[in-house]
């Protein structure tokens, strides 16, 4: 099936052919070749009434397509709103349940603490159902503000990347580099 473009230049073709052939028709004395002329007004009238009714049915069914979009947007958008309101309700909950669970640890701790028996160096309390043991970690390290790191225990990392906004000017310079291209992607914007 043709383009709506290609439909477009072919329905105005036949437009100027029409008007030659009305001049062609209007000058001719000849009743041959005026009987000739006429029936080539009919096939090109014809063929405008069927490029125009492509034409048509063409646009008939973008403007669906049009309103089918539209229709899904309001419908995507209410979702995507949906979804973010309950991502915000999650969020809260989950901030909540990690309140409570920073609560009950530092309670337990803090029972651990008083009520526990010291054993190789942790702190122990056993109940029915559990053993709380505490200890220490093994110990992050922290750097002070203005803190220098001696030479041997610095690390050079060197990191290559590709330098896109330096190729994408190159090439639309005009300079060729093998491998790379600009391509162009069509957008569709409704106003």
């Amino acid at each position: 099936m043709a383009t709506t473009q290609v439909l477009l230049e072919d329905y105005y073709c036949i437009l100027d052919e029409i008007e030659e052939l009305k001049y062609s028709i209007h000058i001719e004395k000849d009743e041959e070749t005026l009987k000739d002329l006429n029936e080539e007004m009919k096939t090109l009238q014809n063929d405008l009434k069927e490029t125009g009714d492509a034409l048509l049915s063409k646009s008939t069914g973008l403007h669906k397509a049009m309103l089918w979009k539209s229709s899904q947007e309001a419908e995507i958008k209410g979702t995507i709103d949906s979804v973010q309101a309950e991502l915000k309700r999650l969020k809260k909950r989950l901030d909540n349940i990690k309140r409570t669970n920073d609560f009950f640890n530092k309670l337990l701790y803090d029972i651990t603490l008083a009520k526990g028996k010291e054993h190789k160096g942790k702190m122990t309390l056993e109940i029915e159902t559990m053993k709380l043991t505490l200890s220490e970690t093994p110990g992050k390290l922290v750097m002070e503000e203005g803190a220098e790191a001696p030479e041997r225990y610095i690390k050079v990392k060197t990191v290559e990347s590709i330098d896109k906004v330096g190729i994408k000017k190159a090439i639309k310079n005009g300079v060729d580099i093998a491998g790379f291209s600009i391509v162009k992607e069509p957008i569709c914007r409704i106003s």
